[in-house]
């Protein structure tokens, strides 16, 4: 009778009734199977979230099955299992990244010829600075930084090739080669 109420709403194509009977009628089965998978009550929450939208994605479908109940439980456990696969892998990269050696600090030198590139960008025109900090540093896209700093895609360009010059100049008056 369940099945028979969500398939009727989206055959008259009440959308918001049928994913509401949906969640009613399979919510806590979902979750349960959700649970049972991740053991944490938040994400288990979220994943039965999650398989209540991809399961109503699938509506066509829906309507097809045999039993909705059975064909949600199959994406609610589906779901869960991929959410603790990255949950596992965001653990491991969290002890990858605990376990990597810190940066030692900078030499004498490296803090000299830091502190020159700050005075000479400092002295450039400020979007130039920062278009230029921005694709040499940071490796964001032309197209990106044009629309960052509000000019013309080729504007920036010439202007940072102009700063590259200048700051060279200004790096070799500070002895820094």
């Amino acid at each position: 009778m369940e099945d028979d109420d969500i398939r009727e709403a989206l055959r008259q194509g009440d959308d918001h009734r049928a994913f509401r009977l949906l969640g009613d009628h399979h919510g806590v089965a979902v979750f349960r199977a959700c649970a049972a998978v991740l053991r944490d009550p938040a994400a288990a929450e979220d994943a039965m979230q999650d398989a209540l939208m991809k399961a109503f994605r699938k509506r066509r479908k829906l309507m097809k099955v045999a039993s909705v109940r059975g064909y949600v439980l199959v994406i609610a456990r589906r779901t869960a299992l991929d959410a603790a696969r990255k949950r596992q892998r965001r653990t491991q990269l969290d002890a990858v990244h605990a376990a990597e050696p810190v940066a030692a600090a900078p030499t004498s030198r490296e803090a000299r010829e830091l502190a020159a590139l700050d005075e000479c960008l400092a002295a450039l025109e400020p979007s130039t600075a920062l278009a230029v900090t921005l694709f040499y540093r940071d490796a964001q896209p032309w197209a990106v930084i044009a629309t960052q700093v509000g000019l013309a895609l080729d504007t920036v360009r010439m202007r940072a090739r102009r700063a590259l010059k200048d700051l060279a100049a200004c790096m070799a008056a500070k002895g820094v080669a």
